[in-house]
């Protein structure tokens, strides 16, 4: 079976070296098939990468400007670090050749696909068109996976997260006619784990003395860890992050080859985590909005139960401005420094900033429940690559503050 991914299966690795890409390409090696990327895909892939490297980019440049203002002496101008064109193309190379023995085919025969096709199901609302008549990306990628199916004679799988491809989970009915009526076998997957299990030799229920036998729980505890501290759901900069228990729910392995196995592990768990978070900000407003004050103290209460995240995400560096994007009146947004002429609602008025507004923020101790979806490849009985699938963090809870956060993190039962 041929494989067909979307461009934001791509997206969530854009080197392809992780647990579900490489189990793809043993599938592929084992069955002799090809990965295809349609021409939508790459452009949509190369797009992206590109657009991620860029944003990159700019946070390294406005982050060397905040520096380079504050420095004693002259650092000089930001000069990039990333050769963002030739980034792009190594990407495009590696779509060519992703892995040893990996079989690609671009495809961008656009011949089959009819202009009034796309133009009806987007004039009609006709999935993949969105229900305003967009998403026509969407409609020619999947006028192009028929047509390569109906050419190939052999089934296809297609992988997309897209909403406007399913329902319920599966194929979209309207596309699922659509098959049929093209006499073609098209196979729909949400995500490469899902087409990995639907295509392997074996399925296993995994046990915990199974799992642990197969990966070692100190390396599930380091991506455990490593997961919350990169998660932005703790609401603040994760400063130290220790795992007080884990436990193992459920999961399955799932032979890929004779030698080869993936195995998808659900676990729960308890941390404590040392997070940073918004307690105030300073600011200056404007004479002109303001005569009478000169600066005034903003609670992190302004932010709701997002106070810690709203700082981690758009504080970090200041000097920062009100921002007039979010027009709820007792709400505050912010964003990197443009000019003084910024404005902003503030407790129902219009004002404007003058170039000072400081985040104080503090150090809170908090014990957290959370999820862990993890898979692991498992290769001649030895744990060849483990990473994490999915993090939910499903409560928190500050800890009385028995001292400072290291000695709290330590000896806090």
């Amino acid at each position: 079976m041929d494989v067909i991914l979307d461009s934001n299966e791509y997206l969530q690795d854009f080197r392809m070296e992780g647990t579900q890409f490489q189990e793809l390409f043993t599938y592929l090696r084992r069955t002799d098939s090809w990965l295809v990327v349609p021409r939508p895909v790459l452009l949509e892939a190369a797009r992206r990468y590109r657009d991620m490297l860029s944003q990159g980019t700019r946070d390294l440049k406005r982050a060397w400007d905040s520096v380079r203002q504050r420095s004693m002496r002259n650092l000089g101008e930001f000069e990039s670090p990333v050769d963002i064109d030739g980034e792009v193309s190594s990407f495009e190379q590696r779509l060519r050749e992703p892995a040893p023995r990996v079989r690609v085919s671009f495809y961008d025969d656009y011949s089959s696909v009819s202009l009034e096709e796309v133009v009806r199901r987007g004039v009609e609302r006709i999935k993949p068109a969105s229900e305003k008549g967009e998403e026509l990306r969407d409609v020619i990628l999947w006028l192009m996976v028929l047509a390569y199916a109906r050419k190939c004679r052999r089934g296809v799988a297609f992988i997309s997260n897209d909403g406007h491809f399913r329902s319920d989970g599966g194929l979209h009915e309207t596309l699922a006619s659509d098959v049929a009526e093209a006499g073609a076998e098209v196979s729909f997957y949400r995500r490469i784990g899902d087409f990995i299990a639907g295509n392997s030799l074996e399925i296993e229920t995994l046990t915990e003395k199974l799992l642990f036998s197969l990966v070692s729980r100190d390396s599930i505890e380091k991506e455990a860890r490593k997961s919350l501290e990169e998660s932005r759901e703790l609401g603040g900069r994760v400063l130290k992050v220790e795992i007080d228990a884990l436990r193992f729910s459920s999961g399955k392995r799932y032979k890929v080859a004779e030698d080869s196995f993936y195995v998808e592990s659900v676990l729960t768990g308890t941390a404590r985590a040392v997070i940073r978070q918004a307690k105030y900000m300073t600011a200056t407003f404007a004479p002109a909005f303001e005569p009478s004050r000169e600066a005034t103290n903003i609670s992190s209460k302004v932010f709701g139960d997002n106070a810690g995240l709203a700082a981690n995400t758009f504080f970090r560096e200041g000097p920062w401005y009100l921002d007039s994007t979010l027009l709820q009146p007792a709400i505050v947004g912010m964003r990197p420094p443009i000019g003084p002429a910024d404005v902003a609602i503030f407790n129902g008025r219009f004002v404007q900033t003058a170039q000072s507004l400081n985040l104080e923020d503090v150090e809170i101790l908090y014990r957290c429940r959370f999820q862990l979806d993890v898979s692991a490849r498992i290769q001649k009985g030895r744990l060849v690559a483990l990473q994490t699938e999915g993090m939910q963090v499903a409560e928190m809870e500050p800890v009385p503050d028995l001292g400072s956060p290291d000695s709290n993190l330590s000896n806090t039962e």
